[in-house]
């Protein structure tokens, strides 16, 4: 276990590769320093923990969230929707369900990408990007998605100075209407690892 006594500076932890298995410990999301975590390509189940992306007061400083390619399960906690400093947030390849919050990008306005793709995720894709001055990437494809891409997506709202530099759309076409999309992704999903 983590115990943020005795990690107090710790900020970059890489875990990625290692054939690991069980459920994500609730301790690292404790760790008041971490700015990354990348746990990609093992073998964790379960949920992820509900405190991940917990306010330390002011903010969580986390940055980068890498957990793609394991067997988590669930929806995204509600905390994560609240972790204003996220810059990456990657679930791609795992058994994720239930509809993205439709205000998933009023608080993650530092996002570049996010990688929700492969997973079980329904119901439509949230409307409005306007806040994501710095999304590029969007990867949406392989979930059970519906619905129309957005004019707000498709456009690439500017706001003030800066646009927003989207150079990646990837969603299912046959079951999303996309009139922007830079790829169409297969409405089938794999089995999930280790089924």
């Amino acid at each position: 276990a983590f115990n943020r006594d005795d990690t107090p500076k710790l900020e970059r932890l890489n875990l990625a590769n290692n054939g690991l298995k069980g459920t994500i410990s609730s301790d690292i999301f404790d760790i008041e320093t971490l700015v990354q975590l990348n746990i990609t390509t093992n073998f964790f189940n379960g949920s992820l923990p509900a405190n991940i992306g917990q306010d330390f007061g002011n903010s969580n400083p986390l940055e980068v969230l890498d957990a793609g390619r394991n067997d988590l399960t669930g929806e995204i906690p509600e905390n994560v929707y609240n972790a204003s400093n996220m810059v990456n947030l990657v679930l791609s390849s795992n058994n994720f369900t239930g509809q993205i919050r439709s205000d998933i990008f009023t608080n993650l306005f530092q996002l570049r990408i996010l990688a929700l793709d492969n997973n079980g995720f329904s119901g439509p894709v949230p409307e409005t990007l306007s806040p994501l001055s710095q999304l590029t990437t969007l990867a949406l494809q392989k979930n059970d998605f519906d619905g129309v891409i957005s004019d707000s997506i498709c456009n690439a709202t500017v706001k003030g100075n800066a646009r927003i530099q989207l150079r990646s759309l990837t969603i299912d076409c046959e079951e999303v209407t996309c009139e922007c999309c830079t790829n169409c992704g297969i409405t089938a999903r794999p089995r999930p690892r280790g089924s």
